[in-house]
């Protein structure tokens, strides 16, 4: 089932855009030019497979198709819409699985597969598209999910379901693979509109978060551990307006205690909540949760986080807010509570890429939810454009503990490159990597904002981006890409880049643009393309990346016609067998007021040698930014480690840069680190300026007067003392305080 489509090649490309600063350049086109030789990409290539199409069994074919690709140590496997395949990562061959290699319905876990007796009845009666599939790396397990409108008894629009299933094994081949599956009636939980109708639980996404009270295997289960499920609320009598977001938590470690012959269901019933009060046309919608990488548990303090696009207020501009672009939350759950509830613990609004606030892309405030804008070569022809699916944040938003070093997000979606506000111009990626700071204040930030365009062609509009970072903090995945030339047909392309050296390039085209087909029909397909695409970690390596996409082999007048294709992004040399690896690539402090020496930000040295490590030299190049380490001794072989703390003490009100250089004895030596943080002048401002007593009898005091002292700034004011200089019988209070 491998293609050839020609392009079994590595092109890593040298257009260097506004992601990188001016004093950057220089030094990252230098640095390109040693880490293309030094490391020899083209002996690597990129490995492509049919994924399932409308040719083949296909359980709702008439839907969009929404790949996801999910990864085990055996197998890969793909689910589209209401069906899924598994192949061998070691011949890339169908998996012969519950009696043939053909793809499977994802009715199965439900009935007949599962031996659920009866316990589930609803699930199997409806197709779904927005389901996914997902390997949990930590217990080596597949799991599905689904939302369904039951059909039982032939009702035509019957309640809403989630429906979830966990393998027993994770090896598929295996003859004693089964699902244990379950559902459960979402309308017990969903609120009603004003017409007394439910809201209709749309575009589910998953994520797995599997905390653990114990580091080694097998791991013992912490009270928060689940899998968590997200639901758009929409109004069926108000044009499917979203007025909310549905968030439910799956008892994870339940599932994996229950069995499908003899059904026994040892969970406990999901616990599902509200996010926000129900508002029409929400600007918080569409959550994305986390979904850990890594094959180890997660650090527990960090809790489930979700995230979304805050969009602009309905009918008030085009632009999203400077400050508050992108949302992110901590929820979490306590299955040993009497009733389990989801409970929300923390949020941090970030600030937008561009500087005035970014254009989602394809967004239009006449119409909220119309982002269809992207051009074909037909186009010009057919008027037929491509929805962006530019208003919300694409899967997975990917979670990695770096070992348990520290804690990092990577999320992605598209956005205008140049924000308009009057009108829809060409797209690009937008890649972020969020960190943590755990210590006061305790915040998400962002640490690096990577806005991309296609590698190979700049003037290709970007669309559905998915990423997933290694665990060296390399980023790979893959781009929905298309345009008005003659060769920018509706294609895939595969990105890579790296952080520390800002350094984007690609393995090459997944589907090739110069010869795929454009949606020209003129029915309820043709300006869809799919809710999402898919790239995931490998958990056998955690450095190769595999992803999934849509293309069209020629151009679809008909429905329902369309293809998927997989990929094998290769490790970058930096994650393969790397002997010294870092556990971030980039520092962002954020604000921090000027002379003032913030909290520290570490970096974590990891020597994967079988000798000690020398580290002869630490540097961040200025004053600005300093460090502290504990790298003065040998580094241990085999897995030792150090640590190095980097402060940040701006001297003026600007944004500095710098790099954090690690000199050693180890062949990918140096190793660096990007370092960026804002100096922020403090000011205050009184209310009132003057304060006016009047006339007061000797000896007497007067009433008190109020001076608000306000602090407009981005970063806190200590005020060391309050005095009155005018006059010895003018009395003040000392508990003024700042606020803002």
């Amino acid at each position: 089932m491998e293609h050839g489509n020609g392009h079994h090649h590595m092109i890593f490309n040298q257009k260097f855009r506004r992601l990188i600063r001016p004093t950057q350049l220089v030094a990252a086109l230098a640095f390109l030019a040693l880490f293309l030789c030094g490391h020899g990409f083209a002996q690597s290539t990129i490995s492509t497979y049919a994924g399932l199409n409308t040719t083949v069994k296909m359980e709702n074919p008439t839907a969009t198709p929404d790949p996801t690709i999910a990864v085990g140590t055996l197998e890969y496997c793909e689910h589209v819409n209401s069906a899924y395949q598994c192949w061998y990562k070691s011949t890339n061959q169908p998996v012969s699985f519950l009696g043939s290699t053909s793809p499977k319905s994802d009715a199965g876990p439900w009935s007949q597969n599962s031996n659920n007796g009866g316990a589930t009845p609803n699930c199997p009666t409806a197709f779904s598209p927005n389901s996914q599939m997902l390997h949990d790396n930590v217990y080596n397990l597949w799991i599905l999910e689904k939302r369904i409108t039951s059909k039982l008894g032939g009702a035509t629009n019957g309640d809403n379901f989630m429906c979830v299933a966990i393998s027993n094994v994770e090896d598929v081949s295996n003859p004693s693979f089964s699902w244990f599956a379950f559902e459960y009636n979402l309308d017990l939980v969903i609120p009603k509109n004003s017409k007394g109708n439910y809201f209709y639980p749309d575009y589910p996404q998953s994520g797995l978060w599997q905390s653990s009270t114990s580091t080694t295997p097998p791991y013992t289960a912490a009270t928060d551990q689940a899998m968590w499920i997200t639901y758009d609320l929409q109004d069926p009598n108000n044009g499917d307006n979203i007025n909310g977001v549905l968030l439910c938590a799956v008892d994870l470690a339940g599932l994996r205690a229950s069995t499908s012959s003899p059904y026994m269901n040892n969970s406990h019933t999901p616990a599902c909540a509200v996010a926000h009060p129900l508002v029409t046309y929400n600007q918080r919608r569409s959550w994305v949760p986390a979904n850990n990488s890594d094959t180890t548990p997660p650090i527990d303090a960090d809790g489930e986080m979700f995230t979304y696009m805050i969009e602009p207020v309905k009918g008030e501009g085009w632009l999203t807010s400077p400050s508050s672009t992108q949302g992110v939350e901590q929820w979490t759950i306590n299955w040993t509570a009497t009733t389990p509830t989801p409970t929300f613990v923390n949020s941090w609004d970030q600030p937008s890429t561009q500087p005035n606030g970014d254009q989602l892309g394809c967004f239009n405030p006449g119409n909220y939810y119309d982002t269809v804008c992207v051009p074909q070569p037909s186009t010009a022809t057919t008027g037929i454009y491509i929805d962006s699916v530019a208003d919300r944040m694409q899967q997975f938003f990917h979670y990695t503990s770096n070992g348990g070093t520290a804690s990092t997000w990577t999320s992605a979606h598209a956005i205008q490159i140049v924000p308009s506000g009057t009108e829809n111009t060409q797209t690009e990626a937008d890649i972020r990597i969020l960190q943590r700071n755990s210590a006061y204040p305790n915040a998400v930030y962002v640490a690096g904002d990577y806005p991309t365009l296609d590698p190979v062609d700049p003037n290709a509009w970007v669309v559905l981006p998915s990423i997933a970072r290694d665990k060296v903090g390399n980023l790979q995945g893959i781009l929905g890409i298309s345009g008005t030339g003659s060769n920018e047909h509706p294609g895939l392309d595969s990105l890579t880049f790296v952080p520390g050296a800002l350094t984007e390039g690609t393995w090459g085209y997944v589907a090739n643009p110069n010869t795929d087909g454009d949606a020209e029909d003129t029915d309820s397909l043709n300006y869809r393309w799919g809710d999402w695409y898919s790239a995931v970690l490998d958990p056998s390596d955690s450095c190769t990346v595999w992803v999934a996409g849509e293309y069209l082999p020629v151009n679809r007048t008909t429905e329902p016609y369309w293809y998927t294709e997989i990929a094998k992004l290769p490790p970058l040399p930096t994650c393969s067998g790397a002997p010294v690896t870092l556990s971030t690539n980039s520092l962002n402090f954020g604000n921090v007021a000027v002379g003032v020496q913030s909290s520290p930000l570490t970096v974590t040295v990891t020597n994967n040698q079988t000798v000690a490590l020398n580290i002869t030299n630490i540097s961040t190049g200025g004053s600005v930014f300093t460090q502290t380490n504990t790298c003065q001794q040998p580094v241990g072989a085999n897995g030792g480690t150090c640590t190095i703390s980097v402060y940040f003490t701006p001297t003026s009100a600007t944004t500095f840069t710098g790099t954090l250089t690690i000199t050693d004895n180890a062949s990918n030596s140096p190793q660096t680190v990007s370092l960026t943080g804002a100096g922020a002048a403090g000011s205050i401002t009184l209310t009132p300026a003057t304060l006016a007593f009047g006339s007061q009898i000797i000896n007497t005091a007067s009433s008190a007067q109020n001076i608000t002292v306000d602090n407009p700034g981005s970063v806190s004011i200590t005020i060391n003392s309050v005095a009155a200089s005018l006059g010895k019988n003018l009395q003040h209070q000392r508990h003024l305080r700042p606020h803002g």
